[in-house]
């Protein structure tokens, strides 16, 4: 980067400011580039209604759960997991058309920890998504279920919540002197993950655990 910015300054002083600047390109083809690098983006795949209204036919599965969360338990979860309670937690069929989402929604988690501008950029997803998915909600323990779903590939998403963890902050006064205070420090997480079911009757078991929102 440094051998770039030498490169480029050398060149400018080479051919004089009026060449830097074209290089640089003009006001209106950087606005140009900017807007269309900050438009909305959309998934190229159409929604195909009925390869997601097949996928949610009736099985002889239960898919059994509990979600819980290690925010502020120590290294490795050392104090033990936490259940999230009367969350709300979504399982989709795992189609083209959601897979295409999820990597757009990837590569747009990239751009915003490479620029801050990039997170005005909205996907615009087809409102028939949310259409063809099913809905449980996890209780005091933290468990949820899906029943009666068939062998396939899903998405399954728990809605955003927030947890909390004691930290210690310094403050110094006008002499130097530290005044430390334990405050709580919220964050939002939530569970996702895609899940392959193949057997074709009983119960397909595992631990949601909801991490941070990145």
């Amino acid at each position: 980067m440094k051998n770039r910015l030498k490169l480029g300054l050398l060149l400018c002083a080479s051919l004089g400011i009026s060449a830097c600047a074209t290089l640089a390109g003009d006001p209106v083809d950087r606005a140009d580039r900017k807007a269309n690098a900050l438009a909305p983006r959309a998934p190229k795949t159409v929604f195909d209604e009925a390869l997601a209204k097949a996928a949610l036919k009736p099985g002889n599965v239960e898919i059994k759960s509990v979600l819980v969360s290690c925010y502020g338990r120590g290294i490795g979860c050392i104090q033990g997991s936490v259940p999230v309670a009367g969350a709300s937690v979504y399982l989709y069929p795992y189609t083209p058309y959601l897979e295409e989402y999820l990597a757009m929604q990837k590569k747009l988690t990239a751009d915003i920890k490479r620029h801050r501008d990039y997170s005005s950029v909205k996907i615009v997803v087809s409102p028939k998504l949310a259409e063809y998915r099913r809905t449980a909600r996890s209780d005091e323990f933290g468990r949820y279920s899906f029943k009666d779903v068939k062998p396939g590939k899903y998405y399954i998403a728990s809605a955003r919540v927030t947890g909390f963890r004691t930290v210690v902050k310094h403050y110094y006064d006008e002499f130097g002197y530290d005044h430390p205070r334990q405050e709580q420090e919220p964050a939002d997480l939530e569970f996702e993950s895609i899940v392959d079911i193949t057997q074709t009757s009983g119960v397909h078991k595992f631990e949601s655990r909801v991490e941070i929102v990145r």
